[in-house]
């Protein structure tokens, strides 16, 4: 029975969007900047670094930063990005090094093109740790710090930092409209299954195939707006095929029969 009511559920719900609240891409200075996308539904941040290559770029975020303030206070989240990955701080109280706490941050990609290293990282909005920035739910601006440094990390020295503020918005959803057009066909078949979607986003999408039990019997990651499935060897029947991005902002169903 439950496997059942989960199939019903997800016939019922064949187009679901999840809410996503975004910075953009805030330019703290040339060549470096910092995003935060919010999931209102997952409470997953994911946060986007630029800078050069073989430098480190910190941000500090805190409720306590005030307008004009360009120097952290105790216990504001430090969050640093350097050539390994994230480093997770916590600012002490005046100066010196912020000392490391627990890293919270996943990093999900750390790539470097032209001299420019992109660092992806996630994170719980609520880590449930004082010493971790707890991310608005809602479309609101806050200010933060950042300062910047050479290949270690260390002291920033005079003048390598700055303010700016954070603006969160919802984020619009064309390209998602977009994939709503998905088309499977032909629909019924008996032997291929052919997939096509107008657009991609840019890791793809994943796919996933369920039985009217609700069991998954086929997943593949679609990166090309045209894909063939050989179905041959499915048993006949009603399945459900749904696409979803990597972090849920969408998640699209639609019915197959196989015949």
């Amino acid at each position: 029975m439950k496997k059942i009511t989960i199939f019903t559920f997800l016939i019922a719900t064949s187009l679901s969007f999840s809410q996503v609240i975004s910075s953009g891409e805030i330019i703290l200075e040339a060549g470096r900047s910092v995003q935060f996308d919010v999931n209102t539904t997952t409470n997953i941040v994911t946060m986007t670094m630029k800078f050069p290559e073989n430098t480190w770029l910190g941000v500090g975020i805190s409720p306590d930063i005030a307008l004009g303030q360009d120097m952290g206070d105790q216990d504001d989240d430090a969050i640093i990005g350097l050539a390994t990955g994230i480093e997770d701080r916590n600012m002490n109280a005046g100066t010196g090094l912020p000392p490391v706490d627990t890293n919270d941050w996943s990093v999900t990609s750390n790539t470097v093109a032209a001299g420019e290293r992109t660092i992806i990282g996630i994170r719980a909005r609520d880590t449930g740790s004082f010493e971790d920035f707890v991310f608005p739910n809602t479309e609101v601006s806050f200010p933060m710090i950042y300062a910047k440094g050479g290949a270690t990390f260390g002291y920033h020295g005079f003048g390598n930092y700055g303010m700016a503020m954070a603006t969160l918005a919802t984020l619009s959803t064309p390209e998602f409209e977009a994939i709503s057009k998905l088309s499977i066909f032909p629909n019924p078949s008996s032997n291929v299954m052919n997939i096509t979607i107008p657009t991609l986003i840019d890791e793809g999408l994943k796919m996933e195939v369920f039985d009217v039990l609700g069991k998954r019997i086929h997943t593949q990651q679609l990166t090309d707006l045209s894909s063939k499935v050989n179905i041959s060897e499915w048993n006949s029947g009603l399945y459900l095929v749904r696409l979803s991005s990597s972090n849920q902002d969408i998640s699209l169903t639609k019915r197959f029969v196989k015949l």
